[in-house]
């Protein structure tokens, strides 16, 4: 499995691409297993699969709730397949 870091710049970009090239659904926007959102001023950033939450904040700073180490695995190769393909 190919692991990447995840970083502030990485999930600015990941949220981009999700937004630009996914589906739009309620509140959400969807690419490949990811969903997208942010609160009402755009200051912080909501990423997530079915078993990842990423929050990330206004200073490049970011939070990662997971159930286990296989679950980021994952999440992670979805967030690279994204960056690589779109």
């Amino acid at each position: 499995m190919n692991d990447i870091d995840l970083n502030a710049a990485r999930l600015l970009l990941l949220y981009d691409k999700v937004t630009r090239f996914g589906n739009r659904d309620d509140e959400e926007h969807h690419l490949n297993g990811i969903a997208v959102s942010s609160d009402f001023d755009g200051y912080t950033l909501f990423l997530h699969d079915s078993d990842v939450f990423v929050t990330l904040y206004f200073h490049n700073s970011f939070a990662i709730s997971c159930e286990d180490n296989k679950s980021l695995a994952f999440f992670k190769v979805k967030v690279k397949q994204i960056l690589d393909q779109y």
